[in-house]
């Protein structure tokens, strides 16, 4: 079995933290208490209105004639976290990803505000992504076993 590669610095460059809940019984007061809770840490929000789609069997999206809702994205003081929060979803997010233990207080602080505002009665999903950036700019032959 083949060691893991090392680099010299991390390729990430964003991490998501993102959970899903039953959109039913939207409130629209959300958005404004969830800001309560976040305005000393994010305190610039930006308002945003959502129109549903709704994903067809057949892979299509369809307008659904469910109420649109207010999203609302925190970002924090030097814009390189947000949080985002809308109908059934909420989302941290780090721009300049550096390490885990600096991106973990920013998911904890989502998922409680988001969590204890809208009272759940299950979580849909919950998923975690890195988006990764590898420079091949200066390479004579690539090999993917040196990146994967």
């Amino acid at each position: 079995m083949s060691q893991r590669p090392h680099y010299s610095s991390s390729p990430i460059q964003e991490a998501i933290v993102e959970i899903r809940t039953p959109q039913k019984g939207w409130d629209p007061r959300v958005p404004g208490l969830v800001s309560e809770k976040l305005k000393s840490v994010y305190p610039d929000p930006e308002y945003l209105q959502t129109v549903p789609f709704v994903n067809s069997p057949g892979g299509g999206a369809f307008h659904s004639d469910q109420m649109p809702g207010i999203s609302v994205r925190f970002w924090d003081k030097l814009r390189s976290g947000l949080i985002q929060i809308g109908p059934g979803i909420a989302s941290a997010n780090q721009t300049k990803y550096e390490t885990w233990e600096q991106f973990r207080p920013s998911v904890k602080l989502m998922l409680t505000s988001y969590l204890s505002t809208t009272n759940p009665e299950t979580v849909l999903r919950c998923a975690a992504r890195y988006i990764n950036r590898f420079d091949f700019e200066n390479m004579d032959e690539f090999n993917l076993d040196e990146y994967l």
